[in-house]
């Protein structure tokens, strides 16, 4: 008998099969743990990119609804909002079972399942802070900070309406450069001053410009004792360049800066929102009583602690007035309309010409005057001017103690001496071009 024959077969023994089921187990304890933190991290994963698309997507509705809003409130824990077509707009958290959540209702409701805490806050009438949470045991959470716009002048679609413009917001200085020195003053409760240049103040204890609302597209450099905006705070101060203030230099009212902030003083009043970067020099800022905020870098010395300075997503963008300083009309246009060249200073008098000085011979009061130059106007030593000045390519110069009352409209504009520019509308219904 073969005998090795007689036990070579292909099954496997009992030892065998124990040990195969002892490898297959251990395999099984090794492998299970990865396969099951693999699927839990997955689910994690899939929860926090679902949390982050939510948060992305409430950033966007509370920007949309926050942005032209004509009301923003915190009432309780809810945000209320009256967006600019009207439309009530809540922002508040419900829970269904063991289930909490954001709630945006607009008429209808949006649920998000997802955010688990909310909190908004109110920080001033152009600003919400929003903080969005996103695992409240383990304190996680997205901060962001929405500003609310508003418009301050509605911009004419064409130059035919240049007039119902001027008249209607009160444009009574508009020039592509404007200096004030001295202790001269541009003044106007309710006017607004448009310089398509730099605007360079430095000077004595003056408030060079006081009037509501300044548009200035070019740098602008505050120095000395310099002031501009009205000290009730009311002004709104709109700069598309750089903004640098040293000395006692002063700002008041509410200030939007397209581009930087340099300061070397504190003499910052009202809230003043900066798209770019902020830089305080060496100085003592704790007198500090405005509020700035910021897109860009904050830098400041290292001796001081903190400043009141908030870095912000977005601030309000500028709408630069796109109206533009018209050309004279031809001399026909004006001899029609009544005007001559004579250039002998009187009340009433329709002017069009080239230069003019009006000067104190005997008479120093000029009323309701209304004056198209081709070149220069000069007010000299101790006149007392109203009307209109209109130099489209020349310089509106007012020195000594001179005053003026009206509207300006020239290339460039300049008070000097002891001046001082008060802009109204002055019962005058046409204006020279």
């Amino acid at each position: 008998m073969n005998i090795r024959r007689r036990f070579n077969n292909n099954g496997i023994t009992l030892i065998e099969l124990i040990v195969a089921m002892a490898i297959f187990g251990m395999v099984i304890m090794v492998v299970y743990p990865m396969i099951s933190f693999t699927y839990k991290t997955s689910a994690v994963q899939l929860r926090e990119s679902n949390q982050r698309n939510q948060v992305r997507v409430i950033s966007n509705y509370l920007k949309n609804d926050i942005e032209y809003s004509k009301s923003i409130e915190k009432v309780g824990s809810k945000l209320h909002i009256v967006n600019s077509s009207n439309d009530d707009i809540e922002y508040y958290m419900e829970s269904s079972g063991s289930d909490t959540y954001l709630v945006r209702k607009k008429g209808s409701i949006t649920k998000f399942h997802d955010i688990p805490d909310t909190d908004f806050e109110v920080l001033n009438e152009h600003l919400v802070g929003a903080r969005i949470y996103t695992d409240v045991a383990n304190n996680k959470f997205t901060d962001f900070k929405i500003y609310r716009f508003e418009a301050t002048i509605d911009i004419p679609e064409d130059e035919e309406s240049i007039y119902e413009y001027i008249i209607a917001n009160k444009v009574f200085v508009l020039g592509n450069e404007v200096e004030v020195s001295g202790s001269s003053t541009i003044n106007g409760n309710d006017a607004t001053v448009i310089v398509k240049t730099h605007l360079d103040l430095h000077g004595g204890n003056v408030q060079y410009i006081n009037t509501k609302n300044i548009y200035i597209a070019g740098n602008i450099d505050l120095g000395g004792s310099a002031g501009l905006g009205k000290l009730d705070g009311t002004s709104n101060i709109f700069i598309t360049g750089n903004t640098a203030m040293s000395g006692s230099a002063n700002l008041y009212g509410k200030v939007v800066i397209d581009g930087n902030l340099t300061t070397t003083t504190p003499n910052l009043n009202g809230n003043i929102y900066v798209d770019g970067n902020v830089t305080f020099g060496d100085g003592n800022y704790d007198s500090m009583s405005g509020h700035i905020y910021y897109t860009g870098t904050l830098t400041k010395p290292s001796y001081i602690a903190s400043v009141n300075a908030t870095h912000v997503a977005t601030v309000e963008p500028i709408v630069f007035p796109t109206i533009s300083i018209p050309p004279l009309q031809p001399a026909s246009w004006y001899a029609a309309k009544g005007y001559t060249s004579n250039d002998d200073p009187r009340d009433n008098m329709k002017f069009y010409g080239g230069d003019l000085d009006f000067k104190d011979k005997g008479n120093n009061n000029f009323s309701n005057v209304l004056i198209a130059s081709s070149g220069d106007i000069k007010l000299s030593g101790n006149v007392n001017v109203t009307g209109i000045l209109f130099a489209p390519n020349g310089v509106v110069d007012i020195n000594g103690s001179s005053t003026f009352r009206g509207i300006i409209i020239s290339k460039e504009t300049t008070v000097s001496g002891s001046s001082h520019v008060t802009f109204d509308a002055v019962g005058i219904n046409e204006l020279p071009f």
